[in-house]
């Protein structure tokens, strides 16, 4: 006699509907931390799907539609716990003397991001009709002196407080025999040098230049700053600096980013006063055909997002400090 088979029977393959949502929860999983992904990504995506097949059962297709709105907020709010834990470790993570060396140096980026914008900036006042508007309008001059002014502090505040920390870096390197941090500060030169070659070619070969001519003397100059700013960057994190140059380099960094915010008010306020007072103008200046001040403003609103964020991080207070009552 045949004996009956003790063996379940084949699991049905899952209808399309469920299919379909358990891939695009895939997806949505894309949304948290790659550490959470990696730990619980297998299971979360197994039990989403097993409340998949049981919401089909019950309802059918509406029934996992309906799963969708409490998956997605619990997904989203777990996410975000888990950013602003990350967030937090990130702010507080770290000694103190590591929080201020690269809160100095988020700030010089910044600044070499803003130098950027402001140097396009300024081109953009040369076009004809300016001047006019200037006389007529005395806020336009005022708020382009306002920036001109932020930009010297700001470019005095970062010589003050990068100056000590190069030279310290160059001593540490010295005292342990290490070219990696000589060779890094002989960047910024270097690409001065080549930025000036590019611009000397570029005038022997257009007399009248050309769009072409104008965006390659742009990218040289965009990629001699940032070259210059990643090079001094790297440079000063491999270095051996004392806490007091760290916390003098601290209150420069604040000041930087204080000047950047003033020139960033400036900026608009002369943009709106312009367009306000001659719109046909305004609408046909840029710098260099690309940077009109609309983008110049975007830039700067970054670079000094970037630098605030910077200073705070450097100034947060300890991790497991709090009042006690």
């Amino acid at each position: 006699m045949p004996t009956s088979s003790s063996s379940s029977p084949p699991t049905r393959p899952a209808p399309r509907i469920v299919s379909a949502t358990v891939s695009a929860y895939a997806l949505v999983l894309v949304l948290c931390p790659r550490d959470l992904r990696a730990a619980y990504g297998a299971q979360m995506a197994q039990v989403f799907r097993q409340c998949c097949r049981a919401a089909y059962a019950r309802g059918g297709a509406w029934g996992v539609a309906r799963l969708w709105l409490p998956t997605l907020a619990d997904l989203l709010a777990g996410a975000a716990a888990e950013y602003r834990a990350l967030l937090a470790q990130w702010w507080m993570g770290g000694s103190p003397a590591h929080r201020t060396r690269a809160s100095t140096i988020t700030v010089f980026r910044a600044y070499s991001a803003f130098v950027i914008a402001g140097c396009s900036f300024a081109k953009i006042p040369e076009h004809d009709g300016v001047a006019e508007a200037t006389r007529a309008h005395p806020v336009i001059g005022l708020a382009f002196a306002l920036t001109a002014a932020g930009s010297l502090v700001a470019l005095l505040a970062v010589v003050a407080g990068g100056l000590p920390l190069a030279v310290a870096a160059l001593r540490s390197a010295r005292a342990e025999r290490r070219r990696d941090i000589p060779l890094l500060f002989a960047v910024p030169p270097l690409a001065l040098a080549a930025f000036v070659g590019v611009t000397v070619l570029l005038e022997r070969l257009t007399h009248d230049p050309s769009r072409v001519a104008i965006l390659l003397f742009a990218g040289a100059f965009v990629l001699a700053v940032l070259a210059s700013a990643a090079a001094v960057s790297a440079a000063i994190a491999r270095g051996q600096v004392g806490g007091r140059l760290l916390s003098y380099a601290r209150a420069s960094a604040a000041l930087v980013a204080l000047a950047m915010s003033a020139m960033l008010a400036s900026t608009v306020i002369w943009g709106l006063t312009l367009r306000a007072a001659a719109p046909r103008l305004f609408d046909g200046m840029d710098a260099y055909g690309v940077f009109t001040w609309t983008r110049v403003v975007a830039l700067m609103a970054l670079a000094t997002l970037a630098a605030l964020v910077g200073v705070g991080r450097g100034f947060a207070p300890r991790r497991g400090t709090r009042m006690r009552v």
